[in-house]
């Protein structure tokens, strides 16, 4: 009689219930053999018919309700009569039970363990794909960085050009400050030569009014003379006009006014004393007369230019102080560029702390110090799993000497023996698992072997970042020095601006003192 498995069975009872509170598996037909001959064979002969009634009809007359005392009866018939048969008694016989019990439980536990394992290598197998994808992103960030300092070198290249730009105006600024500063220089030359002709002047009419000459002459002489001071007077309101509609650069026409001032009232004094001028000073006042005509048509004409160099200077001003917004556009992006490389300095710090520890980790599990936590826990779960299939295998071994004895005296140990059979297949695959265990193991290895080149491509992507780093500081060195020079030449302009500034106040001070004296 086969014998069935355990945690499988159970029995219809009459009713349509079953012990197990579900529908039982089909149980295999037993080939038919002769009737029972004892009380044990019927019994069994009645819970096999039994066990197959689907419904109440089904039953026969005598058998009303089977109790689980009758099945305990029939269990315990079954084991004394193979105890008999056997020459083992019944507790030995539960020992025997109890320890098959025990080894399908241990299997059970070894199959969970394999399972465990395979858990584990899944887990190197995915940390081995996750150091492929920190390579990649590695090489991207490289191709990333080489993006950026292509940006920054034009950046570099747009600034030093911005910076020529910003020399060259400061240049043709200076040329320019110099070039008014020699046409004042001249202008006042020229002023200081007519001062002279006009001292020559008033001595040869004092001369000639030493002379004696003709009252009458010099009376008419001195209202021609009254009549060209009134021109001249008007001309000095004229150039007056001019030079209080030119900007802050008229420092030279407040010279020319304050000097026409000092003329006009050296001929006012003259106009007094020349009553008793004489003929012959006629001519010397025609000449005078159109020298004095011509240089104030010459300081006109200067006056003029001064006024297109003023206009000149204000439109080189302007675009000083538009440079100098654009300065300060450069220098706000100059500093968002400098955070931004701060934090690209500072994410490439952790990259490269965490890329040494991984090292550190390849290079130890390389040379043998250490083991990947993975694979050493799949190790020491694999010995351990060998010392129990030892343990296993020595005690089915024992249970085999004893399952063989029992099997000389029954026919029936032979479903106990093809268990134990069972139970070997069972180790067998057991043991072909930890094989591939073994074999992952070897995977294992090969992939630290990979590793150890992941390794040195990281060594290499290490040494030209550092090769970044260098031409990266290289270049923050050039830009703080460009940046200096620049704010060298920004002070310079500044203190140029302010003295100019000075310089045009103090002369339309001066100028708005000889107005009022003119006016007094």
């Amino acid at each position: 009689m086969a014998r069935r498995e355990q945690g499988t069975r159970s029995i219809k009872l009459p009713g349509g219930g079953n012990a197990g509170g579900g529908n039982p598996p089909p149980r295999p037909q037993r080939p038919a053999g002769p009737p029972p001959s004892d009380d044990v064979g019927r019994a069994m002969a009645d819970l096999d018919a039994s066990a197959q009634i689907r419904d109440r009809s089904q039953l026969p007359s005598k058998v009303k309700v089977i109790t689980p005392q009758v099945i305990m009866n029939i269990v315990q018939g079954v084991t004394d009569k193979f105890a008999m048969d056997s020459g083992i008694d019944r507790e030995e016989f539960n020992q025997l039970v109890m320890q098959q019990t025990q080894m399908e439980m241990r299997l059970q536990q070894a199959q969970g363990k394999v399972e465990t394992y395979k858990a584990e290598y899944a887990k190197v197998y995915d940390a081995y794909n996750q150091a492929q994808e920190l390579l990649k992103q590695a090489q991207a960030g490289q191709a990333g960085n080489e993006q950026f300092l292509d940006q920054y070198e034009a950046q570099i290249a747009e600034l030093q050009q911005r910076n020529a730009q910003a020399v060259d105006t400061y240049m043709e600024l200076q040329q320019q400050l110099d070039s008014i500063t020699e046409q004042y220089g001249a202008l006042e030359a020229a002023l200081n030569q007519r001062e002279q002709d006009y001292a020559q002047l008033e001595q040869q009419l004092v001369e000639e009014q030493q002379g004696g000459a003709a009252a009458s002459a010099a009376q008419a002489e001195a209202a021609d003379l009254q009549q060209q001071v009134q021109q001249l007077e008007q001309q000095l309101a004229d150039m007056e006009n001019a030079s209080a509609e030119a900007s802050e650069g008229a420092n030279q026409e407040a010279g020319l006014r304050e000097q026409a001032e000092r003329e006009r009232d050296e001929l006012s004094g003259q106009i007094t004393a020349l009553q008793a001028e004489l003929e012959e000073a006629r001519g010397e006042l025609e000449q005078a007369r159109a020298g004095a005509g011509e240089e104030a048509e010459a300081l006109q004409s200067k006056v003029e230019e001064l006024k297109k160099q003023l206009k000149q200077s204000e439109r080189s001003h302007a675009k000083v102080e538009n440079m100098e917004i654009e300065l300060e556009k450069l220098r706000s992006a100059e500093g968002d560029w400098l955070e931004d490389k701060r934090r690209l300095a500072a994410q490439l710090s952790n990259e490269t702390n965490n890329r040494r520890e991984a090292e550190q980790k390849l290079k130890a599990i390389e040379t043998g110090e250490a083991l990947p936590e993975a694979s050493k826990a799949v190790e020491e779960r694999a010995k351990k799993a060998e010392e129990e299939a030892k343990k296993l295998k020595d005690e089915i071994a024992a249970l085999k000497k004893d399952l063989d004895k029992a099997k000389t005296g029954a026919s029936k140990a032979e479903s106990v023996s093809g268990e134990l059979e069972k139970t070997k297949a069972e180790l067998d695959k057991t043991r072909g698992e930890l094989k591939k265990l073994n074999d992952d193991l070897g995977k294992a290895g090969n992939a630290a072997k990979e590793l150890g080149m992941l390794k040195r491509k990281f060594e290499n992507v290490e040494a030209e970042l550092e090769g970044l780093r260098t031409a990266e500081g290289k270049w923050l060195e050039e830009k703080r020095r460009m940046a200096s020079q620049l704010s060298n030449e920004t002070n310079l302009r500044r203190e140029l601006e302010e003295k100019m500034k000075k310089e045009l106040a103090d002369v339309q001070a001066e100028n708005e003192a000889g107005k009022k004296n003119s006016r007094q």
